[in-house]
């Protein structure tokens, strides 16, 4: 059976939010800040969340949205809670992640992602929601160039030194590849989603 398409499912991004400063530095002060996020999809229908990020003694996201059963047409607010977390980057700095709340095959998931997406009521990450990037159903040399973040910084962790005798070392110059490869993949994931005004829960 064919799996549904990531680019055709609503979805939060780490990235996204990072892009658009709603991800404070970590530490220890406590800060929330608040925002929102809408989809349009290809019939000119529009969805849309609010989200209210809390860092500092703990770190997490609530995602706040009605949802509207697709048979009942029955209406259910929902408000769910995704602990966030950040490893350090090899060359300074943190990066976010969010830690999915679901379970799967009566098991919790807890894994470290990205991204989450849209799964019946709830967001979690690809795996619980099942869904394929539009390039793994065509294959080959149609697909666009991507990349996993775990590849990423495999490569940036086994990079022992920049440059030698003036010139980029092999193993830094494949992490750079490698990172571009990731960025664009993540571009052409985040660009059909627009973003609306700010808004207080």
């Amino acid at each position: 059976m064919r799996r549904p398409v990531v680019e055709q499912t609503n979805s939060l991004s780490v990235f996204w939010l990072r892009k658009h400063k709603y991800l404070p530095s970590p530490g220890n002060m406590v800060r929330t800040v608040s925002g929102g996020i809408r989809w349009m999809s290809s019939f000119d229908s529009e969805s849309s969340i609010g989200f209210r990020i809390t860092v500092g003694n703990e770190n997490n996201i609530v995602l706040s949205y009605v949802f509207t059963d697709p048979f009942t047409s029955k209406k259910e607010d929902i408000n769910e809670r995704v602990s966030l977390t950040f490893t350090r980057c090899h060359f300074g700095g943190k990066r976010y992640w969010f830690i999915c709340p679901l379970n799967r095959e009566e098991r919790y998931c807890g894994r470290r992602v990205g991204v989450l997406y849209s799964v019946n009521k709830y967001f979690g990450c690809r795996w619980c929601a099942n869904v394929a990037y539009s390039a793994q159903h065509k294959g080959g040399k149609n697909r666009w160039p991507s990349v996993s973040i775990t590849k990423v910084e495999e490569a940036e962790r086994r990079i022992g030194r920049l440059f030698y005798r003036g010139k980029p070392t092999r193993k830094y110059l494949r992490f750079r590849r490698l990172e571009a490869r990731l960025k664009l993949g993540m571009n052409t994931l985040l660009s059909s989603i627009e973003r609306p005004p700010k808004f207080d829960l």
